[in-house]
């Protein structure tokens, strides 16, 4: 991404601001986004969010949704933003690499990430460099690009949590049929006298061993 990019500090209403729809993050963890508004209420937003002009009086938030939904929360009518005039290209760039240097994003939306980069056509973007502007290991980020190939039915069960990174990266290794037939095997009922069974997520090694026969 280019730089020595013109900038300009301001504070600007909510009502002025719009998320992107380049943001690889699609989950906010409601009670972090509570403790934050709370933060918000004594403290204010302590870091400027990052936007770029959209229209008149209208602007693009690139990185920091995660405050500006907090700010909401919080009642703010406003917030400080670093205003910067960025193309298309350089706002993708930089929303997907702010959010992937963040420790909450869920190992899916971060492959997603990682693969919206490999992606771009300018700035033209290898592994390699993915991971170096990551602080990643190439190995890593190829691991993770595997995660963008699980079917609908393995993402859904991922992104609720019901399986873990582990289980995610062995399935993907998967053709979509096959997915699906061992997402069942993660898990085990376990009937309790009187009361529904319970569904039972076995450890990584197991379903890498039903894989495997």
């Amino acid at each position: 991404m280019s730089t020595a990019v013109q900038s300009e500090y301001r504070n600007l209403p909510l009502d002025s601001l719009v998320e992107s729809g380049m943001n690889p993050r699609r989950s906010f963890d409601e009670s972090a986004l509570n403790e934050l508004a709370n933060s918000i209420r004594s403290q204010g937003v302590l870091s400027p969010l990052l936007v770029r002009p959209k229209g008149p009086q209208s602007y693009e938030i690139v990185a920091g949704a995660r405050r500006y939904r907090a700010a909401q929360l919080a009642g703010q009518e406003s917030v400080p933003v670093r205003i910067v005039e960025l193309s298309d290209a350089q706002a993708i760039e930089t929303s997907i690499v702010e959010n992937l240097q963040r420790r909450d994003v869920h190992p899916l939306e971060e492959a997603q990430g990682f693969a919206a980069l490999l992606r771009l056509e300018e700035p033209k973007y290898s592994i390699e460099q993915i991971a170096a502007k990551c602080a990643k290991s190439p190995s890593f980020v190829a691991a993770r690009l595997k995660l963008t190939e699980l079917s609908p039915a393995v993402t859904e069960a991922f992104l609720k949590d019901e399986i873990g990174t582990g289980h995610a990266l062995s399935l993907a290794r998967l053709q979509p049929a096959q997915q699906e037939e061992a997402l069942a095997a993660c898990f085990r009922e376990d009937y309790v006298s009187g009361g529904k069974p319970r569904r039972i997520l076995l450890p990584v090694r197991q379903l890498q061993e039903w894989i495997e026969r």
